[in-house]
């Protein structure tokens, strides 16, 4: 849910990893320019911007920058793995890189499909996640952990592109505005 601690939740899981030598892409997908200021900047109070890169791609960009970000990202952390780093890779937010693939397909007559998504978003997002993993020594060695994080319209999970993203990762938090508010 947005206001829900999610960001603080990502911030503080940016922070902890270079604790641990982790390196960490942080993907802004159309997010508000205040927003990824925001995070950059209680990454830089934190000392967590030495570990880690920001692939900012807010909202007032263009579609086609906004699309790219999240393969741009995934493009820094394969550069560090095969160097033999762990990376974490943060996409943050997935519905709004699916709004704009939309919005490209839309502007080009592709043919809509299931809740006026391209047919193509499922193969869209697992492209992306399929970059994930952990890498035997001929291909770099190291590690890619992907974490795809979506805001939810009131709190319905069930629409076309969470399900999506639910049926491709291994596990899920779910963070909900009210159990939040009540601490």
């Amino acid at each position: 849910d947005a206001r829900s601690g999610k960001t603080n939740f990502l911030i503080d899981l940016i922070v902890n990893q270079g604790k641990a030598g982790i390196i960490c892409v942080y993907a802004a997908i159309g997010k508000p320019s205040t927003d990824v200021r925001h995070i950059i900047d209680i990454l830089e109070s934190s000392g967590a911007l030495k570990h880690t890169c920001i692939v900012a791609a807010p909202s007032t960009e263009s579609a086609p920058l906004i699309f790219i970000a999240p393969h741009t990202a995934l493009t820094i952390a394969e550069y560090y793995q095969k160097q033999g780093r762990d990376v974490l890779v943060i996409l943050d937010d997935l519905g709004n890189h699916a709004k704009i693939y939309r919005e490209i397909t839309l502007l080009g007559n592709k043919t809509p499909g299931r809740e006026a998504y391209p047919g193509d978003m499922f193969y869209q997002h697992a492209h992306l996640l399929e970059r994930a993993g952990r890498f035997n020594k001929n291909a770099g060695g190291g590690t890619i952990t992907a974490i795809p994080v979506i805001e939810l319209n009131l709190n319905d999970f069930t629409t076309y592109i969470p399900t999506n993203l639910m049926s491709m990762t291994d596990g899920h938090l779910y963070f909900d505005r009210e159990l939040f508010n009540q601490g």
